[in-house]
């Protein structure tokens, strides 16, 4: 018969990550065995949403008044592919948004990527109250986000590419 006695120990530091924000739980004193603390805490967002940062100009201290625009290269979904979701009943439901630095704000943005579901080009222009924030431990940036609000994808959105600056161009003979 072998028994052994280990000593009480603590990690020396504890830290969770919770909604893109990391807390160190113990500070830099290492936890004693009976101290408690909450690892998870609910997300403030509850709807999947994809991000974008735009850093301001040098020396200014917000984006500037004119149209941003960007290229949402998605490749083309070919007839006979099979579903992501094929119990997908209602179509899913997206909302371009901004931070206008008390909450998200509705973003008037014309988006010829169906909500990044196809190729094309999303073009807006920064509201006058867009503030900027820092998150995602990036520094300050004018946020904007594509949320998804309600349904389901058929076919999941695949992002190739985001070209910032673009517009669409034609070629043709007259």
């Amino acid at each position: 018969d072998i028994s052994a006695t280990l000593p009480d120990i603590a990690p020396d530091v504890v830290i969770a990550r919770n909604d893109f924000a990391t807390t160190a739980l113990s500070g830099n004193e290492p936890l004693t065995p009976l101290a408690s603390f909450t690892p998870f805490t609910p997300m403030a967002e509850r709807e999947p949403a994809l991000y974008l940062g735009f850093e301001p100009p040098p020396r200014r201290a917000a984006l500037p008044t004119a149209p941003i625009s960007f290229y949402a290269d998605a490749p083309e979904l070919l007839f006979g592919r099979p579903p992501d979701n094929a119990a997908a009943a209602t179509p899913a439901q997206l909302s371009w948004e901004y931070w206008n630095g008390a909450g998200w704000q509705r973003l008037a943005a014309r988006d010829d990527s169906a909500g990044m579901t196809r190729a094309g080009v999303v073009e807006f222009l920064p509201p006058i109250d867009m503030a900027l924030r820092a998150d995602f431990d990036v520094a300050p940036r004018g946020w904007i986000r594509l949320r998804w609000t309600s349904g389901d994808f058929r076919h999941l959105p695949v992002v190739e590419q985001l070209r910032l600056n673009t517009t669409m161009a034609t070629q043709a003979a007259t």
